[in-house]
């Protein structure tokens, strides 16, 4: 069985829980075509609405933003420590 999680049409990432769609999909099938499970294949498409698909892909945006401001924040904290250290070994240096 495959399955697919499709948005804005084009297939995107393969879907690790289907909550038992395939499953189910493929005993009804099986049940209404009077068919052994094994003698034909069933492919489950789920493809979301066009607003939650848009809400995604400005969710995803704003995540990459956030993850990059973070990257540059963690750099800048190093920066401020190694600046205080620097400042601090210079005091203690001019000390003795």
């Amino acid at each position: 069985m495959i399955r697919r999680l499709v948005a804005d049409g084009v297939p995107q990432r393969p879907v690790t829980k289907d909550f038992g769609v395939g499953r189910s999909t493929v005993d009804l099938a099986a049940a209404w075509l009077d068919v052994d499970e094994s003698a034909f294949e069933v492919r489950v498409t789920i493809k979301i609405p066009e607003p939650a698909a848009r809400l995604f892909a400005h969710a995803k945006k704003y995540e990459e933003t956030a993850r990059e401001a973070v990257s540059v924040a963690a750099r800048q904290w190093r920066e401020t420590v190694r600046v205080t250290i620097d400042a601090l070994w210079r005091l203690f240096v001019a000390a003795l």
